[in-house]
């Protein structure tokens, strides 16, 4: 039988399946550029990687390789043409990561409004000398209005949470939901809310979604949310309206040239960075672990597996 590749640390159950299916795996921890994986991969069947792998057209020339998994729901690091015509099936990990995501997001509004961060940061620095009432003001969530881009699984429990706080929530994706709250256009939805979340696959439709004049069209008023995909925002046009007091503030989890981070957003002003952690659940992190692992074992044994990328 063949052997798995994989480039982290997998949720014990998940290399439990792995052994009980009768494959043995090495563990090659990464992140790897495409050429370095390449050469370490060669003569294995399958390929477990992540989002920080980089895994390019030099990764499929092993004829050996059948299948490779990306323990993610986005495939932006993979060579998909690449694959195709190796013959390599993709498997990716969608729907196990939605909760999380969402619970994420509503963190990130919250910060970001309530200035909790600058707080905290205040207090630890030795800066508090007690209760006082106009220190640390924000934002109250429950007056905003939310618009979310891209209402899929994801954007549908953000809103579902939103509202549960009070807050009024609109939609904006190119298809037409037929949904109470549905913007025909991104611009509409823009001019209509005063807190975004951004809910969208990275495709070239949607590289860049985010710049001067979306922002602009929310205001001075209003805060962009960003747990999706780094390419969605234009980072330096958005530091650019948080330092010039065009937009209120941001909360973002993810970066275009992840781990590098803009430094005209770390000097941004009233701005949440954190590090890529909106799956980051001891619970999700398993579910997507084997949800993966058992797509490579249904490819290996000869079956097409529900989370081959794309969708049957």
């Amino acid at each position: 039988m063949g052997k798995i590749l994989i480039t982290d640390q997998l949720d014990p159950l998940a290399l439990q399946l792995i052994s009980e299916a009768g494959y043995e795996f090495d563990l090659a921890p990464g992140p790897w550029t495409a050429s370095a994986l390449a050469a370490r991969a060669q003569g294995y069947s399958a390929i477990m990687g992540t989002l920080s792998d980089e895994l390019g057209a030099e990764v499929f020339a092993s004829p050996a390789l059948q299948v490779l998994a990306t323990v993610s729901v986005g495939v932006n690091h993979i060579d998909l043409k690449a694959a195709e015509v190796a013959g390599v099936s993709i498997i990716n990990t969608p729907d196990v990561l939605t909760d999380a995501t969402a619970e994420l997001t509503l963190a990130m509004m919250l910060m970001v409004l309530r200035k909790t961060a600058r707080a905290e940061a205040n207090l630890r620095a030795g800066n508090w000398s007690g209760w006082a009432l106009n220190d640390h003001l924000g934002s109250q969530f429950s007056t905003r209005t939310l618009g979310i881009v891209g209402y899929g699984r994801i954007g549908q429990a953000v809103a579902k949470r939103a509202e549960a706080f009070g807050v009024t929530c609109l939609h904006h994706q190119r298809t037409a939901t037929g949904l109470p709250g549905y913007c025909a256009s991104l611009d509409e939805l823009c001019e209509a809310v005063d807190l975004l979340s951004l809910h969208l696959p990275l495709s070239p439709q949607t590289q860049g979604i985010i710049g001067s004049r979306q922002l602009d069209l929310l205001g001075p008023e209003a805060v962009l949310i960003n747990s999706a995909r780094g390419g969605l925002v234009h980072e330096e046009e958005l530091a650019k309206a948080l330092e010039d007091g065009r937009l209120a503030g941001a909360a973002l989890d993810c970066y275009v040239a992840e781990p590098a981070i803009l430094p005209a957003l770390l000097n941004a002003p009233n701005i949440v960075l954190l590090p890529h952690i909106a799956s980051a659940t001891h619970e999700t992190r398993r579910e997507m672990a084997i949800l993966a692992v058992t797509g490579v074992l249904e490819v290996l044994a000869g079956r097409r597996p529900s989370n081959l990328f794309p969708s049957p």
